[in-house]
């Protein structure tokens, strides 16, 4: 547990070192048609951004003004507050092993958002894991807003791997990163066998253009 004061400096400390990364990087975007074909398809433009949690410092580095969800431990009150100086309207929930911490609030919050015409980004196997593995959440606020659910991958030609359970990814300065774009994913229906068919096919659909982003590195 980090104090008050600790955490005051943590987090201007991180905006400062994010602002710097990303000012310092070079940004390619990869299938902007295919996100921008997803938005007109919705009455007011909006798109969900799904992407692996190892990810998400690297959409931060690439992205501005989204919607997306944020637990509430120390280390994402510091994530939050970087969030919100590029932009960001964050929503605090998780659920922990099946224990709902604020994640149904969140949902609902977002997919009323996304109904006004907002563009959201989550972390789809976060926020602990299991690595890699896409969960249903995401798939019922695509459904409930009617918003248009991209896969989305970050790559770069060099970076910082941590070991979190997650392989967190942080692109070095100057970094050359690739943002990719994927085919909007076909939902529709609901049940349990479904979202387990639709969950497997948006994490083929996040590697696949992952694949895509690693070949313009």
């Amino acid at each position: 547990m980090i104090s008050a004061v600790q955490r005051f400096v943590l987090e201007r400390l991180c905006y400062c070192f994010i602002l710097l990364l990303r000012c310092s990087y070079g940004i390619r975007y990869v299938g902007l048609e295919e996100m921008q074909a997803a938005q007109e398809a919705h009455p007011q433009r909006s798109v969900i951004f799904a992407c692996w949690h190892e990810h998400l410092i690297g959409v931060l580095c690439t992205h501005s003004h989204l919607h997306t969800i944020i637990s509430r431990h120390s280390i994402g009150q510091i994530l939050a507050f970087v969030c919100q100086r590029f932009g960001y309207q964050v929503y605090f929930g998780s659920a922990d092993r099946g224990h709902d911490k604020g994640g149904f609030k969140a949902l609902l919050g977002m997919s009323r958002a996304l109904k006004k015409g907002a563009r959201a980004c989550v972390t789809v196997d976060g926020s602990v894991g299991p690595r890699r593995l896409a969960k249903k959440g995401v798939l019922e606020i695509a459904k409930q807003s009617g918003a248009a659910l991209i896969p989305l991958a970050i790559a770069c030609d060099r970076y910082w791997e941590f070991n979190t359970w997650d392989r967190l990814k942080l692109p070095k300065p100057f970094a050359r990163v690739v943002v990719a774009y994927g085919a909007a994913v076909p939902l529709g229906g609901r049940g349990s066998e479904l979202y387990e068919q639709q969950s497997l096919a948006l994490g083929n659909a996040i590697n696949t253009s992952e694949g895509e982003a690693l070949g313009f590195v």
